[in-house]
């Protein structure tokens, strides 16, 4: 889908994209609070870490989709 940067309502991608952002920045801001409280369990830190790294590409995805194809962000 062509769009110019124009017509794309920039409040409107911008406020879904935060949105669909604060889950995994909510999950990380716990994940590093079970971190300093799970310390000394390795498996627990494991998983935690294991977590993370699936926050982080889902982050890493809306922030590629929201440069590469911002209109995908409007709501219908």
């Amino acid at each position: 889908m062509a769009t110019t940067t124009d017509s794309i309502p920039w409040d409107e991608v911008l406020g879904k994209a935060v949105h669909d952002m604060r889950t995994p920045l909510s999950g990380l801001k716990t994940a590093i609070e079970v971190l300093r409280l799970a310390q000394n369990d390795p498996d627990k830190v494991s998983r935690v870490i294991s977590m993370m790294e699936r926050q982080t590409a889902e982050l890493t995805g809306m922030l590629e989709r929201l440069a590469k194809e911002p209109e995908s962000y409007r709501i219908s």
